[in-house]
């Protein structure tokens, strides 16, 4: 078994506000879109633009490091399996519901 690794603070700080980043600019698309957005909303979208994506690619990497230490079954397991049942359940979901449309 895996040993749990300890968190690091400004690890989960750093993604937390990268989703928060990434939340903020779809919001922000979509009131675009709907000409609802306020001018601070935007401006602060922009003035966040080039921090996003650098931020939630380096926090990626240093979570991705974390993979290479694991055995084959355990990244199968916990990662590949978790995804494959996630997209059988939802493909199913979709199917049922265009069935009954």
């Amino acid at each position: 078994m895996v040993e749990q690794a300890e968190r690091i603070d400004w690890l989960d700080v750093a993604k937390g506000g990268s989703i928060l980043l990434v939340v903020l600019y779809h919001s922000t698309m979509y009131l675009r879109l709907e000409d609802q957005a306020s001018y601070a909303f935007v401006q602060l979208n922009a003035l966040m633009e080039p921090v996003r994506m650098p931020l939630f690619f380096c926090i990626s990497g240093f979570l991705a490091a974390g993979m290479f230490r694991r055995s084959w079954s355990d990244l199968f397991r916990r990662r590949i399996l978790l995804f494959a049942y996630l997209f059988a359940l939802w493909s199913l979901i979709r199917f049922l519901s265009l069935i009954h449309i």
